[in-house]
């Protein structure tokens, strides 16, 4: 009995070692701030989408407010699509519709119509839009964008609407980063259809590392663009140098390509 004993605790002492070589404890010690989780569930909105006579679900959130007006950020392939042999895109979301749950009382629902200001270009890997909604009737919470990447096995975590999970607030670590792209490892998302266009959060900071676009279904990890990316696609936006035609937004914008956003 002794000597089994002896060997199962060998073998527990040989599984921590190599457990540690793997991770990074002082990474993966889920730590959140519970404050911080609580305002990044009023800052993100479940969407639906209308084109084409169908309804769509997606993901947006609050990152920036001027008075009443509200900009979200969200995935570009939830409101349009793209022309890959013109380099167009093509808007064609009829109706947005932004459902956010209360800072305070989370069963206390609003609604408010969504208006498409910017879509990025897919294809070169600028899964991202912004959104605007006017909102007269309560103040929401904002979320501020990280200005440092993240590290492999650095917590986050995830608020957003997939088709199958459970609950709608998700904690993991990040599995993989680099400039283009993060990996993170989630629990309790199993389809992750209908998280694009959420945010991707630090967990101690609150603040937004990465936008989440697509789901790879045999490691069940998110993948995110890094929060960067964004912000250099929105200050082109800004100073109207995103030069890739819109078709559908108003009056096309046939412009020349901008052949510094590949």
């Amino acid at each position: 009995m002794l000597f089994v004993f002896t060997w199962l605790l060998m073998l527990s002492f040989f599984f921590y070692l190599e457990l540690k070589e793997a991770i990074n404890f002082n990474y993966l010690n889920f730590y959140y701030n519970e404050t911080e989780v609580q305002k990044a569930y009023a800052a993100t909105a479940e969407i639906a989408v209308f084109k084409n006579g169908d309804m769509y679900g997606c993901t947006a959130f609050a990152y920036k407010r001027t008075g009443n007006e509200y900009s979200f950020i969200t995935a570009a392939h939830c409101v349009s699509t793209t022309d890959d042999e013109k380099h167009e895109i093509i808007m064609n979301a009829e109706i947005v519709l932004l459902k956010l749950h209360d800072e305070v009382n989370v069963d206390d629902v609003h609604y408010y119509f969504g208006i498409v200001d910017a879509v990025g270009y897919e294809t070169v890997g600028h899964d991202f839009a912004i959104l605007s909604a006017k909102i007269y009737d309560r103040e929401i919470p904002v979320f501020t964008l990280a200005d440092y990447p993240l590290e492999k096995n650095q917590c986050v975590f995830n608020v957003s609407y997939p088709a199958e999970a459970d609950g709608n607030v998700f904690f993991g670590s990040v599995t993989e980063t680099d400039e283009d792209y993060i990996l993170s490892k989630l629990f309790g998302i199993q389809v992750a259809s209908g998280a694009s266009g959420s945010a991707l959060v630090g967990c101690t900071s609150g603040k937004v590392h990465g936008i989440v676009y697509a789901w790879r279904e045999n490691t069940k990890e998110l993948i995110s663009i890094p929060i960067d990316r964004f912000k250099m696609f929105e200050e082109k936006v800004r100073n109207h140098k995103y030069l890739f035609p819109v078709r559908g937004m108003g009056e096309d914008n046939i412009c020349e390509i901008d052949e510094e956003s590949y």
